[in-house]
């Protein structure tokens, strides 16, 4: 079953289980209880640019962000686990490692670092003045470094 973003206006948001929620992020966190998510996969904006970052400056992003990992640390459960799947980005001809940024934000939150994965890909066009970088960063962290879901299998 799907939630879509009109049934969020309704109120919380309290049997999700097995359910796809459609609508803006912040607000569908916003209605979930404390504490009642096992797993967070996301990839966030990568600040490059598009319509809806044009208005920004990278603090600014950085800034909405926080907001919503706040919440996506008041939604987990004790034992849960969040994977943040980002790339990088460019700045005045600047390569900034949006990972290693965020890794300091995730630090900030208490929140404790068991796999750095390197996603490679092929394809992409390569700019004129660098080489392309055909990977992205999913960063796994967990709630509770003593306590959290791993099968291996």
């Amino acid at each position: 079953m799907i939630i879509k973003e009109k049934d969020l206006a309704s109120g919380k948001i309290d049997d999700f289980k097995n359910k796809l929620i459609c609508g803006e992020t912040l607000d569908a966190l916003k209605k979930m209880p404390d504490n009642s998510v096992s797993l967070i996969i996301t990839s966030p904006s990568y600040f490059l640019g598009k319509s809806y970052e044009k208005d920004h400056v990278f603090n600014e992003y950085l800034d909405e962000h926080k907001i919503i990992l706040k919440e996506c640390k008041r939604v987990l459960k004790d034992n849960g686990a969040i994977f943040w799947n980002v790339a990088q980005t460019v700045m005045d001809k600047e390569i900034f490692p949006l990972g290693a940024i965020f890794y300091n934000v995730f630090k900030d939150f208490h929140f404790h670092l068991k796999n750095w994965i390197i996603w490679k890909f092929e394809g992409g066009e390569t700019p004129r003045t660098r080489l392309f970088g055909r990977y992205e960063n999913i960063l796994w962290f967990v709630k509770n470094n003593n306590d959290y879901i791993f099968n291996l299998d």
